[in-house]
């Protein structure tokens, strides 16, 4: 006989069938359950309990076909008709935010952050220089109208007064004017701008005016 390797989840998995399903077809013969008996089950908590109607549903889908490869009933499994037919309604999920940190709050999380073992698969945080986002597609921000809702919500959410996207971009690329010492560090500031070549980084964000060039020149040659 097969046996969970996780002791929990083989209890979750009957406790779902205790709680939603046995009170009202634990005592039938496994092949008098159609999708009658079985809409009695799901359709009480299936837009309440959205998560837990799926599981048990998976669940009695397991049940009566491991009965019908055993010879104990015949015919199309019910859960997959009442899938099929859409019986039930759809449910949309509903999403959860979290509440905005107060700026006040951001240095103490970041000191939180680096005091951590784990961290989020797709954010790394570099001793000294905050933290990187990582494996981030540019798909859907083709334009600036996206990206400019996200800035504004986060400044109104803050209550300071809203820069553009491009005058915070301004603000990174100085600061990395001063913490890069290596073109291999620019070019990874660059990057990480989403720049796919310095020179976008450099004739966009750091130009150089004629009088200015000819001043540096004139440092150069001294």
């Amino acid at each position: 006989m097969p046996t969970w390797k996780n002791a929990k989840h083989g209890q979750q998995w009957i406790n779902t069938l205790r709680d939603y399903a046995f009170p009202k077809i634990g005592r039938m013969p496994i092949d008098s359950i159609h999708q009658p008996e079985v809409m009695m089950c799901l359709a009480p908590i299936w837009t309440d309990k959205h998560e837990t109607a799926k599981r048990l549903a998976q669940r009695i889908k397991t049940v009566l076909d491991v009965a019908r490869s055993k010879g104990f009933r015949d015919g199309e499994n019910p859960v997959t008709a009442i899938k099929d037919a859409q019986a039930l309604p759809k449910v949309k999920a509903k999403v959860q935010h979290h509440k905005a940190m107060h700026w006040r709050g951001v240095p103490a999380f970041y000191a939180d952050l680096r005091g951590r073992n784990a961290m989020a698969a797709k954010v790394r945080v570099i001793e000294g220089q905050g933290y990187t986002n990582l494996g981030l597609s540019r798909k859907g921000y083709a334009g600036s109208a996206k990206i400019n809702a996200v800035v504004r919500a986060a400044f109104e959410a803050v209550q300071m007064p809203q820069y553009t996207p491009h005058a915070l971009r301004k603000t990174l690329v100085k600061f990395g004017d001063v913490k890069c010492t290596t073109m291999e560090e620019w070019k990874a500031w660059s990057m990480n701008l989403g720049h796919e070549s310095m020179a976008t980084t450099f004739n966009s964000y750091l130009p150089v005016t004629t009088e200015r060039q000819m001043e540096l020149i004139r440092k150069m040659s001294e």
